[in-house]
């Protein structure tokens, strides 16, 4: 699993994900979508391959401080969860492409 660079797990309506996250060395596209976590585990900001992060229609309200020293991080997909600050989330990821579309519906 170490050379594991894709995964999706989207749909499983699962509610965290495990702290061995943080082993999948290579991992770059990480699909977490349409599930019901309701907060990222810090272990995700090990994850120093990772690229491209899809977490839309969860429950987010917040994002680990964190997760900005992920330097490869170039595209997360936020839409449909419960995320207010959004500014704050602008000043994390100030360069690259963030999806807030229906945010704040709750």
């Amino acid at each position: 699993m170490k050379n594991l660079e894709e995964l999706n797990i989207s749909g499983t309506k699962i509610t965290s994900l495990p702290n061995c996250f943080s082993k999948l060395e290579n991992l770059q596209t990480l699909y977490f979508s349409h599930n019901n976590l309701k907060e990222l585990p810090h272990c995700i900001t090990e994850l120093k391959n990772l690229e491209d992060l899809f977490l839309h229609e969860n429950n987010l309200s917040t994002l680990p401080n964190e997760i900005k020293n992920l330097s490869k991080l170039s595209c997360i997909d936020l839409s449909g969860n419960k995320i207010i600050n959004i500014e704050e989330l602008r000043k994390l990821f100030p360069t690259f492409y963030i999806e807030f579309r229906l945010n704040s519906r709750y």
